[in-house]
């Protein structure tokens, strides 16, 4: 049951994908919901798609979840270097 869970998160999380692709991170609760998609990609080991969405906050932590912990300009840059450090080199 765990796995048939699991792939229903997955696919739950490409269909989802279609939102934030399509704004920006103008407000705060925009660039929270691209924080949570970061993490869930990253938590997919898809590192590649995490930066992109990475490149679209630029260096804004204001939302959750980076927002969510003490140091959330740390926890922020830990995840941006942990997703760079996981995609190969072109």
């Amino acid at each position: 049951m765990g796995d048939l869970r699991s792939q229903m998160a997955l696919d739950a999380l490409d269909v989802l994908l279609l939102w934030p692709a399509s704004v920006g991170a103008d407000t705060r609760w925009l660039r929270g919901d691209r924080g949570w998609t970061i993490l869930a990609l990253m938590a997919d080991k898809r590192y590649a798609e995490a930066i992109d969405h990475l490149r679209v906050l630029g260096h804004r932590a204001d939302g959750p979840p980076w927002s969510m912990v003490p140091k959330p300009a740390q926890f922020f840059l830990e995840a941006r270097v942990e997703a760079c450090k996981a995609v190969p080199a072109p």
